[in-house]
């Protein structure tokens, strides 16, 4: 338990050194700006590596656990599994974001990573029914849905990123 809180201390005081570092770097090297897109509400180029600081943060507090309380880090099924996958979610995002790839080769790859994350383990295996004690398994067509929620939820946080806040929000 003190090791997650610890971890957690040590994540949020690594975005709080990290996050001007970065902004400063943008503001003086112009690093990371893009010029605003359709569905930006940008009125001038902003930095689009904010990211970044989540991606530090996030392997932050898991080296954190797996260091200080490697009990409780191995306690969570699929853990380097998903920290694999979310770290090349994060990679394929960052670098669309430095420089666009292009609508069809990106989600191409959402769709390797969430395949990814199913074959791995991580799937959704059974739908609880609302309002009801009904548990339905889902079989094949859980990998299915798992790709269609992987993707879909990555693409819906990308589309709202243009309103500032609103994606971190969301997220």
């Amino acid at each position: 338990m003190y090791a997650i809180a610890l971890s957690v201390v040590l994540g949020f005081g690594l975005a709080l050194v990290i996050t001007p570092i970065l902004i400063w770097l943008c503001d003086h090297s112009g690093w990371g700006r893009r010029v605003p897109a359709l569905h930006h509400t940008h009125k001038q180029p902003v930095p689009r590596i904010g990211g970044l600081v989540l991606a530090a943060v996030f392997v932050a507090v898991e080296a954190g656990i797996a260091i200080f309380d490697p009990a409780e880090w191995g306690e969570i099924p699929h853990r380097t599994g998903a920290l694999i996958c979310c770290l090349s979610m994060f990679a394929l995002g960052f670098l669309d974001d430095l420089k666009p790839l292009g609508a069809k080769w990106k989600l191409l790859a959402q769709i390797c990573i969430a395949f990814l994350a199913w074959a791995l383990g991580m799937g959704i295996e059974r739908f609880k029914v609302p309002f009801t004690d009904t548990m339905l398994e889902l079989g094949g067509w859980g990998a299915g849905l798992t790709l269609l929620w992987l993707v879909g939820t990555t693409n819906l946080i990308n589309l709202v990123d243009g309103v500032d806040g609103l994606a971190a929000g969301y997220a």
